[in-house]
């Protein structure tokens, strides 16, 4: 299907945003203190895609996804119990095993021992980003930074188009 130059455009700011929405969560997510024994740079377990997908003409959507990685997915279950909790942060709860296990069995780093016992308490975690998330905050970041790169884009393509409507007009009419 041919597209507009306005059209084509748009397409191209919704990449060029997709790519910047994966940085903007990353950097957030490197920056991020240490909580609750994990790693000061959350890169090593979390990691953030985008990509931009095209719904019509003029209409696009940016799709984020984080997802876990490496040995702490399996301390939450599946990946993207993990990288909501360091979204919007985790409650205190309590931690039992498993299907037919009677106990926990883990390294505990912070007491530097071997834990061994029915349940743990787990004090829950803070959200990255000093408790701020880190999806959220990177999307308003984009807005801020993306109105100028989309007014320009915008209003190029625009011209664009216009140039190319009269040039095929009075092609037409000789």
């Amino acid at each position: 299907m041919a597209y507009s130059k306005f059209s084509e455009a748009l397409y191209k700011v919704a990449q060029s945003w997709a790519g910047k929405w994966t940085k903007y969560a990353n950097e957030l997510l490197w920056s991020s203190p240490t909580v609750s024994g994990v790693p000061k740079s959350l890169k090593s377990i979390i990691e953030v895609h985008t990509k931009a997908e095209r719904k019509s003409a003029q209409r696009f959507s940016l799709v984020l996804t984080a997802k876990g990685k490496g040995k702490h997915v399996e301390d939450y279950g599946h990946g993207k119990a993990l990288a909501t909790a360091y979204e919007i942060g985790g409650k205190p709860h309590v931690i039992k095993p498993r299907g037919k296990r009677k106990n926990l069995i883990f390294y505990w780093e912070k007491a530097d021992t071997v834990f061994k016992g029915a349940s743990v308490d787990h004090p829950g975690i803070e959200a990255a980003n000093q408790d701020r998330g880190y999806i959220v905050q990177s999307r308003y970041r984009l807005l801020k930074d993306g109105k100028r790169e989309l007014t320009e884009a915008g209003r190029k393509a625009i011209l664009e188009d216009l140039k190319f409507a009269f040039t095929s007009a009075r092609t037409k009419k000789k």
